[in-house]
């Protein structure tokens, strides 16, 4: 269990938004791709709150007003989690009622594209405490969800045990963890409350008899390894022939985390002639020459990532 710590990542603190969800989501992904490469990867909990509205098993995630991991499991693998540097988290101090939340295309600041970090599909876990030890100790932490009652939010460092029948609602946390103290088992599980709560952000719960309901529904992603960007042209190829208000039929092919969109300029010999402009990272794009290009050939055409 020790060697996960050290892909541990920044126990964060949701404030007055509803995001538990959108934390739990983070924190998984990206323990588990520090536990399969070895790199830590900040990722985007703020962009899910904004972003993330897919629908499953009756929930919707609708992001300060609540959601699921396992509805954010089905995003990060179609969609796919970004930066925390792009999008950074800014709900700490939000008002209820929460106003509307937008969604943008690019990074915040600069615009740029939102790169983009993808998992597998996301599988559940049998609910007997076994399975979910084994699975934690081979690819990390994983997702869950708990009760929670009025006892809970003064559990600090001891073995939570539900004593009061005052309910506050559902909550979503991660296991990273367990261990045995005085023959009491436990698990160890990470919140998202801040530091400053319970056992710097982290608390143990009685393991092996569902309290709270906090084995009920436990989940965890595999996250795609990253294979290095590369962007390469299949045509059109050196020596062009350009025809003003010809088309070229501009084609490639892209590996790794280029990106929603590339650029493309046309060059003679070792000038650029024209700019073509962003394009959509389709790996296909028609190009209509200017009329003010000079006919002849040895026209090419180079295309690159945004950030290169």
């Amino acid at each position: 269990v020790e060697e996960h710590m050290s892909c541990a990542p920044v126990l964060n603190d949701q404030g007055t938004c509803g995001s538990c969800w959108a934390m739990a989501t983070e924190y998984v992904f990206q323990a588990r791709y520090c536990h399969l490469t070895g790199q830590t990867l900040p990722l985007s909990y703020g962009d899910l709150v904004e972003c993330d509205h897919t629908s499953c098993y009756g929930v919707t995630n609708n992001g300060c007003s609540g959601g699921h991991f396992l509805c954010s499991f089905d995003y990060t693998k179609d969609i796919g989690m970004t930066t925390e540097a792009c999008v950074p988290y800014k709900y700490h101090r939000i008002s209820y009622p929460y106003p509307e939340i937008t969604c943008e295309d690019g990074c915040a600041g600069d615009g740029k594209p939102k790169p983009r970090h993808k998992s597998g599909k996301y599988y559940r876990v049998p609910v007997t405490e076994e399975d979910i030890m084994v699975d934690i100790y081979e690819n990390g932490p994983l997702a869950t969800q708990m009760k929670i009652y009025a006892d809970f939010y003064n559990a600090g460092t001891g073995i939570y045990e539900q004593v009061s029948t005052t309910y506050r609602g559902g909550h979503a946390v991660s296991f990273v963890g367990w261990g045995t103290e005085e023959g009491k088992k436990y698990w160890i599980v990470a919140n998202s409350w801040g530091l400053n709560w319970g056992d710097k952000g982290y608390f143990r719960i009685l393991r092996g008899t569902n309290e709270v309901g906090i084995e009920a529904i436990v989940a965890g992603i595999i996250p795609q390894a990253e294979t290095e960007a590369s962007l390469s042209l299949v045509s059109p190829t050196t020596g062009t022939i350009a025809t003003v208000g010809g088309q070229l039929d501009m084609r490639w092919e892209s590996t790794g985390n280029v990106g929603d969109e590339v650029d493309a300029v046309l060059i003679k010999a070792s000038s650029v002639v024209t700019d073509i402009g962003r394009l959509t990272n389709d790996g296909q794009e028609f190009y209509t020459i200017p009329e003010d290009t000079a006919e002849g050939a040895n026209y090419r055409v180079r295309i690159t990532r945004q950030d290169t």
